[in-house]
């Protein structure tokens, strides 16, 4: 990259915008002013940047792969099944902020927890001790 950062602008340019009249040229002066930023960095700053994608790419690697198997195997698009993947963490999160509330509050409401009505009922149920070995 910085031994020849024209070959790099060149690539960049037939990977990204195809052939030469695709790409406006906002877009070839900003990978201009990208390619131009790294060929100038020091060496030690540039070693930092790579050694953070490298982690990046080797902790998404898994994701991204486990992501296509279950594209494939649904057989959906990609968009779809992000949407999917939404749908349910919003479901599971709605659980879980319902499991707190019932949780909480005994699903009793008013913010009163289970215990509390308990406790402070007037009159408890009756006790039904007499006449429960006759049914049997």
């Amino acid at each position: 990259m910085k031994n020849n950062p024209e070959m790099i602008k060149q690539a960049m340019a037939s990977q990204f915008g195809g052939a030469e009249g695709k790409q406006s040229d906002a877009q070839k002066e900003q990978m201009s002013k990208i390619v131009d930023s790294f060929s100038q960095m020091d060496d030690a700053k540039l070693d930092r940047y790579l050694k953070v994608a490298n982690g990046v790419q080797r902790v998404a690697r898994p994701a991204l792969s486990a992501f296509g198997k279950t594209k494939d195997a649904l057989g959906v698009s990609a968009k779809t099944l992000v949407v999917l993947i939404n749908l349910i963490a919003l479901a599971c999160l709605w659980g879980l902020v319902r499991w707190w509330k019932l949780r909480n509050t005994g699903g009793i409401g008013d913010g009163d927890t289970l215990d509390d009505v308990l406790l402070h009922q007037e009159e408890m149920p009756p006790e039904i001790v007499a006449g429960y070995e006759d049914e049997f």
